[in-house]
């Protein structure tokens, strides 16, 4: 499930009970367990009784917020309050607040409180919002997905999806990834050396594996094109806990726009990479 903008909190999973558990970035940047406050429970769509966040709605106008969807088989589903869907195949799932997004094809999922994606093929699953996903099989996909920064100085920041200030790509434990990421910055404004619309352009591409928790990324980059002063402008994709995301840096005084298109391919493995075939 994403983080939604202007929260540092999201939803990890719901509980046999109902109870919804909640997960943030603690100080080493790795996800772990956390206790929501009312606002963050109810900012979710969740019900908050107190003390506690819970997946119960007794308010029968909720359970009426997934009537506007356009299904062509009875055998595909949306939970709870999802709209505007169109799904075109069968055996697709829609996990709930879901809203504007198209599945085409046979046993397709969007995860939680997932919208504006494409989603087609087999057995794929889409947890990324703006997103495009094409699947095979169990453990195979394509993910296309944009992210985005702002800077002003020489900080290297994070190009977060969306530029949600949260939302990195996550990598599941025994899965590797291959990745591209197409990444363009202009500037915009600023006192420093070089005029607006100078630009800089990278393709960013490697591999990137997660064995036993600890993720192992292998890298390249190419430049493409430049013009203006641009040369201390730089990205570089890099891990945190399980996550994969592009740094970018641009320069003092330099208010400069980033924008990264991430184009993934993605197997999950089904086996304990921890574990050597050697004898």
């Amino acid at each position: 499930m994403e983080f939604k903008i202007g929260y540092n909190i999201k939803p990890r999973e719901i509980t046999s009970l109902g109870l919804v558990i909640f997960e943030e970035y603690n100080e080493r940047g790795e996800l772990s367990e956390a206790t929501p406050t009312a606002e963050e429970c109810k900012a979710y769509n969740f019900k908050w009784n107190g003390s506690k966040c819970l997946l119960i709605q007794t308010d029968t106008s909720f359970l009426s917020e997934v009537e506007d969807n356009n299904y062509t088989n009875s055998s595909n589903r949306a939970i709870l309050h999802s709209q505007n869907n169109t799904i075109t195949g069968v055996n697709n799932l829609l996990e709930g607040f879901n809203y504007n997004n198209l599945i085409v094809g046979d046993t397709n999922r969007i995860s939680p409180n997932i919208s504006n994606t494409i989603l087609s093929g087999t057995r794929g699953i889409a947890d990324y919002n703006n997103s495009k996903v094409l699947g095979s099989d169990d453990s195979r996909q394509t993910i296309e997905v944009i992210a985005a920064a702002d800077t002003t100085d020489d900080t290297a920041a994070i190009s977060y999806l969306n530029n949600d200030g949260a939302t990195m790509i996550k990598v599941p434990e025994n899965t590797i990834l291959s990745f591209n990421a197409d990444a363009l910055a202009v500037r915009v404004g600023g006192t420093g050396s070089g005029d607006r619309g100078d630009f800089r352009k990278w393709v960013e591409e490697g591999v990137v594996v997660n064995i036993g928790g600890t993720l192992t990324i292998a890298r390249t980059k190419v430049l493409k094109v430049s013009n203006g002063t641009t040369s201390s402008w730089n990205v570089e994709a890099k891990t945190a806990g399980e996550y994969l995301y592009l740094e970018v840096e641009g320069s003092e005084d330099t208010d400069l726009k980033w924008i990264v298109k991430w184009n993934i391919k993605e197997i999950k493995t089904g086996v304990d990479l921890t574990i050597s075939e050697r004898r």
